[in-house]
């Protein structure tokens, strides 16, 4: 290189600026970034320096080198045709192992003991080109995704340095990846069986579950280790294994099965070592210690917790597999979901919800006979509410949509997804029914996506919400349980209201009778 050459940055994150900054400091130019809006982009506007979101909308003289690093986008081919001399892109992986996405999850959980990072030429096939350079570090016991990601950034911008040197210097050596050594991860490959522990899994393999979760702060698009029992799922917060020791034979007990344990840990039979368990957290975000978790359940020692079978763990991972890729839907309407407003009269905490029975007349304006009926029913009544509750403050409204579509995508296993999905809207019913149209081709959502994302930690769910139910025998159980609740049973004869007090389920009668007469209203 016989002058100092123009380049473009794509990606996002520290390591991005770390090598602008390298770039900079040996004289190169940077002439654009394109990524996500966050701090690759501040530092590139701080510089003035162009931006955008894809390098396809970079403008201004041809780059010689265009360098992809820590990009959440797949470059097409005329991206990738965008510099004059090379597309290079930072692969956290010892390539060709780990190529694709979570490739420091993988590497955790797959239990590894050495990792590594590539610099590579960059090819229409993700991750596949020829590499450039590549640096190889130990991993530690204790290794979490976290943990082998700060080793992966300071690998990686070391690593950065000799790149450079071997493009001013010209003597880059590209060498072929050995194509049979290949695995590649897609972002439908996540944690086996949706984290779903079972009767099959050992206690190491679900301690490197739990060190292959650990992110810290940043977004978890991987999954999370969750034991089910008794009809709740909780996550695995702060767990050890017990390691045998040589002259201390362990007993054959079954796995799920409440051992001793000292102070205040839950001890848990697994098919290997056994699992020590000092907290858990709720999917509601309560982090509870594991021995008030197992009170609650009547799990003492010697009992056994009836952990779901491969068949049940390999359906989990299925449902999981079908719905992840939609989880920036579900973030996105998380992030949009309102509470559900006040009853203009409080009702004393802890009283219970009023249950209300409509039967609906035969002439309903809409026929109730078939479920494209009651759905429109039940929309109207849904936009009905909707207004009433702008009128009264605010102007987009939330509510939680359950119908035997919804139910299907989660079954059998509504602990782990949702059964009823956030729909947000100010706009009159055809708008709405369109809304509810769209969130139901997106299916479901796993109940552990709020924690798994910091940004949605205080996000309204269904426990914050009205809920409309199409096609349930009465009163359904939903998780979490919604604040009120409409349902309009299969048959179409009966409205069924579950509200905190009078006045919400008057105007839900009235809001009714606006599409039919009711013949009666029972309450109890």
């Amino acid at each position: 290189m016989t002058r100092p050459a123009r380049f473009w940055l794509a990606g996002e994150g520290l390591l991005l600026i770390a090598c602008a900054g390298v770039l900079l400091s040996r004289g190169h130019q940077v002439t654009g970034v394109a990524g996500p809006e966050g701090p690759a982009r501040s530092w590139a506007e701080d510089h003035g320096i162009p931006g955008s979101q894809r390098v396809r909308h970079l403008t201004g003289p041809r780059p010689d080198f265009l360098l992809s690093i820590v990009n959440p986008h797949v470059l097409n081919p005329a991206e990738l045709a965008a510099p004059a001399r090379l597309a290079v892109n930072f692969h956290s992986s010892p390539l060709p192992r780990y190529a694709g996405v979570h490739s420091t999850a993988w590497a955790v959980l797959n239990g590894e003991t050495e990792y590594g990072v590539t610099w590579h030429v960059m090819a229409e096939e993700v991750d596949s080109g020829d590499i450039l350079v590549q640096r190889r570090f130990p991993m530690d016991e204790d290794e979490t995704a976290l943990s082998l990601g700060v080793k992966c950034y300071h690998h990686g911008l070391d690593s950065f340095t000799a790149l450079i040197d071997a493009l001013e210097q010209d003597r880059l050596a590209p060498r072929k990846q050995d194509a049979g050594r290949r695995s590649y991860y897609t972002r439908r490959d996540r944690m086996p069986g949706a984290g779903l522990i079972g009767t099959h899994h050992t206690g190491q393999e679900v301690a490197r579950w739990c060190r292959a979760a650990h992110v810290g702060n940043a977004a978890n698009t991987f999954g999370l280790p969750k034991l089910l029992a008794g009809g709740t799922a909780v996550v695995l917060d702060e767990v050890t294994v017990v390691r045998p020791t040589p002259d201390t034979a362990r007993p054959d007990r079954p796995p799920g099965t409440r051992v001793p344990a000292p102070g205040d840990a839950v001890a848990i039979a697994t098919a290997g070592a056994d699992l020590l368990v000092t907290r858990v957290r709720r999917l509601d975000g309560t982090l509870v210690a594991a021995r008030e978790w197992a009170a609650g359940l009547n799990f003492h020692e010697g009992d056994r917790l009836a952990l779901p079978t491969p068949e049940i763990c390999r359906t989990a991972g299925a449902i999981d597999r079908a719905h992840c890729v939609r989880e920036a839907y579900w973030a996105a309407a998380l992030t949009a979901a309102r509470p559900l407003p006040p009853e203009p009269t409080a009702r004393p905490a802890h009283a219970p919800l009023t249950q209300h029975h409509i039967p609906l007349p035969t002439r309903a304006g809409v026929s109730t006979c078939t479920e494209a009926g009651r759905r429109e029913l039940l929309i109207r009544l849904a936009a009905g509410w909707i207004a009433h509750a702008a009128r009264r403050g605010g102007t987009a409204q939330t509510i939680w949509w359950s119908t035997p579509a919804v139910r299907a995508a989660a079954a059998p296993l509504p602990e782990l997804f949702a059964t009823a999905v956030p729909v947000t809207t100010d706009r009159p019913t055809p708008a709405l029914a369109e809304a509810v149209r769209a969130a139901e081709r997106q299916g479901t959502f796993a109940r552990d996506l709020p924690l798994r994302h910091p940004a949605l930690a205080a996000v309204p769910s269904a426990g914050d919400g009205l809920l409309f139910a199409l096609d349930t025998d009465g009163f359904r159980r939903f998780r979490p349980e919604p604040r009120a609740m409409v349902c309009l049973d299969a048959p179409g004869e009966r409205l069924h209201l579950l509200t905190p007090g009078p006045a919400m389920a008057d105007t839900l009668a009235a809001i009714l009778s606006s599409h039919c007469a009711p013949a009666s209203t029972n309450r109890r």
